[in-house]
């Protein structure tokens, strides 16, 4: 079993190491001074990992294929949320995503209303953002048939689920601590418009190639 869970951990680290849709989000929370809620995303990230290795633990995989127009439906959603997340950072700073306004909450004049986000505004953005990447259950589902031998015992695909959960928590914690150094955020500070559009500009990218590979697949 050792084996099994070294190969796990070395294809999740390969991926978390990739930069991608959540290395964005908790790196641009942080590095705009949003430290706190970089970290509840994290952890909402986190709990996204968790319930898709619990899913792939279960036949996730199987599920998607016997059902393809399900997986559609979730590839569908993930590249529009995207493409939102990638509006809504174009024209603001990434923690504007986490205030009222954005969630339907104005002042009585109409204007923006600039309340600081919550814990659990920060958290569900994680959740979201991660459960709506439809490769995030589809490498699970992936990784676990590759990884776990077919009979692996309930104590092993236990150990392997938390062990995913573990490293996800860990790895994206780590980049809001370390995004959220007063050195990174004094040097985001005077490039903020440019970073805030390209990281914007990623996030469309990668919503617009999901969205070709559903046209034209």
């Amino acid at each position: 079993m050792l084996s099994a869970w070294i190969t796990l951990t070395v294809l999740h680290w390969a991926v978390l190491l990739s930069p991608g849709v959540n290395f964005i989000l908790v790196s641009q929370l942080a590095a705009s001074g949003g430290a706190r809620a970089a970290k509840w995303a994290a952890v909402g990230i986190s709990l996204t990992t968790l319930m898709w290795a619990c899913m792939a633990a279960m036949g996730a995989h199987a599920v998607f294929a016997a059902h393809p127009k399900l997986h559609l439906a979730v590839r569908c959603l993930g590249a529009g949320y995207l493409l939102y997340l990638a509006w809504k950072m174009w024209p603001r700073a990434m923690p504007m995503l986490l205030q009222r306004p954005i969630l339907g909450a104005t002042t009585a004049s109409g204007r923006d209303q600039p309340n600081p986000a919550s814990a659990f505004a920060a958290l569900r953005l994680g959740f979201i953002t991660n459960v709506l990447n439809p490769k995030s259950a589809l490498f699970f589902a992936s990784v676990f048939m590759a990884a776990l031998p077919a009979n692996s015992s309930k104590a092993v695909v236990i150990a392997a689920v938390a062990l995913v959960w573990f490293y996800s928590l860990a790895w994206h914690l780590g980049l809001a601590l370390v995004f959220a150094k007063p050195a990174v955020q004094t040097a985001y500070r005077s490039s903020e418009r440019v970073v805030a559009r390209l990281a914007a500009a990623a996030l469309a990218a990668i919503g617009l190639k999901q969205v070709a590979g559903i046209i034209f697949k």
